[in-house]
């Protein structure tokens, strides 16, 4: 099972690679705070139709976390889409989780969740050979990173 957070699917959503996770994994699942995330309160912005669509598509699915335990502990120090991704990565096991703000994968790392995000799947979808052409053609993938560090990811690019 792959649980991803909303910034990953607003962020591939806005380079047009939203995509990628079907390729890559072929089935995802989301919380229902990383639902209403991206889709009621994201609602014309990046990510909200083309999560959707996966939706009905059916490669992607909605799941809720049993263990209210972990869930309101997690909410101290993350934001509730989050806190809901790990406790049910914990609780399900998860192969791995998708998520970019740091404070999140400190977290994540410390239940011992593997976990990648944008710049991983966008790495793993290309051939060694051609992840300079990727990089290079997809100029949107370079906007978007550029502002990965208001989500706590890596240091800012300058022009």
């Amino acid at each position: 099972m792959v649980i991803s957070d909303s910034s990953t699917l607003i962020h591939l959503a806005k380079i047009g690679r939203l995509d990628l996770l079907k390729k890559l994994f072929d089935r995802i699942v989301i919380t229902p705070t990383v639902w209403q995330e991206v889709v009621e309160r994201g609602g014309g912005r990046a990510g909200a139709s083309e999560v959707s669509d996966a939706l009905s598509k059916g490669w992607l699915e909605i799941i809720a976390p049993r263990d209210m335990i972990l869930f309101p502990l997690l909410k101290s120090e993350l934001d509730d889409g989050e806190a809901e991704v790990i406790a049910l990565a914990v609780e399900c096991k998860a192969d791995m989780i998708l998520l970019d703000e740091s404070e999140a994968r400190r977290i994540a790392n410390i239940y011992g969740l593997s976990k990648t995000g944008v710049i991983g799947i966008c790495n793993s979808s290309a051939p060694f050979s051609n992840r300079a052409i990727f990089f290079k053609k997809n100029l949107a993938f370079h906007n978007t990173i550029c502002y990965f560090p208001a989500y706590g990811f890596g240091s800012k690019i300058s022009r």
